[in-house]
């Protein structure tokens, strides 16, 4: 299952692109209740109820062969996530890869037992205190813009851009989820660096 505000918000969520890809059902569960009583539940006719922003993901034999692509890419960016859990030292408390995602480049998810970001953001909305929560940034190996970080990596570790991307591309999982970033000004900013960067390139190799 998986909670959010809305069911357009719900079906959008970067969580869901394994189980889309493997035609594996997931409810949506759009009312504010629905993760407490969801948690009380526990489980439906002998089934355990799974979030799917939580824990390691396991789908058995469905998703064998993901698991073997991502082993493969996984020793490719163990530095980088290593470099990656540095700089999101803040906010993250682990970078690891993962077979959830298809097409998005990162997404956050919780231990088994923690909070769920959509409870978070009600207990915060009913004025109670939430603890703060460092939650997983959970990365897609074989996406473009991890190869160019890995790469950017290996040219210089220290490089600022690096922090500044890897930053983004959490940012971006915040977003993703319907979350909003701490910062907005400096997001914008990291945005339109990098807009400027791409758009410089894209000029200079245009056709006279």
């Amino acid at each position: 299952y998986i909670t959010g505000e809305s069911r357009d918000i719900a079906e959008k969520s970067p969580h869901l692109e394994i189980f889309k890809d493997k035609s594996v059902e997931v409810l949506y569960l759009v009312d504010p209740i629905d993760e407490w009583i969801v948690s009380d539940i526990y489980n439906f006719e002998g089934k355990k109820l799974a979030s799917v922003t939580k824990g390691q993901l396991d789908l058995g034999n469905l998703d064998k062969e993901d698991k073997k692509a991502a082993d493969k890419l996984e020793h490719k960016i163990k530095k980088l996530c290593e470099r990656m859990k540095n700089i999101l030292a803040d906010v993250v408390k682990e970078v690891r890869p993962t077979t959830r995602l298809k097409d998005s480049p990162a997404c956050l998810v919780g231990d088994e037992h923690d909070m769920g970001a959509s409870m978070e953001k009600i207990m915060r909305a009913m004025g109670q205190e939430v603890p703060e929560s460092k939650r997983i940034l959970e990365v897609n190996a074989g996406h473009p813009i991890l190869d160019y970080l890995n790469t950017l990596y290996e040219q210089n570790a220290t490089d600022e851009r690096l922090s500044e991307w890897v930053r983004l591309v959490y940012e971006q999982a915040l977003i993703a989820e319907g979350q909003s970033v701490k910062d907005p000004l400096a997001y914008s900013k990291r945005v339109n660096a990098l807009l400027t960067t791409v758009l410089a390139s894209t000029v200079a190799q245009a056709p006279k």
